[in-house]
């Protein structure tokens, strides 16, 4: 697993560290979902920044049902 936040998420190094941690936290508390086989790659976006914790983990296990469909 490998999350990336660049500087156009946010230019505070704070900031962009934050949203790494809580999408750690995502993987770790989701890994029984997601399909065997799999390497993820979380990529930070600006609209993450202002969204709550239960939003970004609706929007992750949303994302790992399509993959297990596929």
């Amino acid at each position: 697993m490998c999350v990336i936040a660049s500087r156009r998420v946010s230019k505070r190094a704070v900031d962009r560290n934050r949203l790494k941690r809580r999408m750690r936290a995502l993987y770790r508390l989701n890994q029984s979902i997601i399909p065997e086989g799999y390497d993820l790659v979380m990529i930070a976006r600006n609209s993450m920044m202002n969204s709550k914790f239960a939003e970004l983990d609706r929007r992750f296990k949303k994302a790992c049902a399509q993959l297990s469909v596929s």
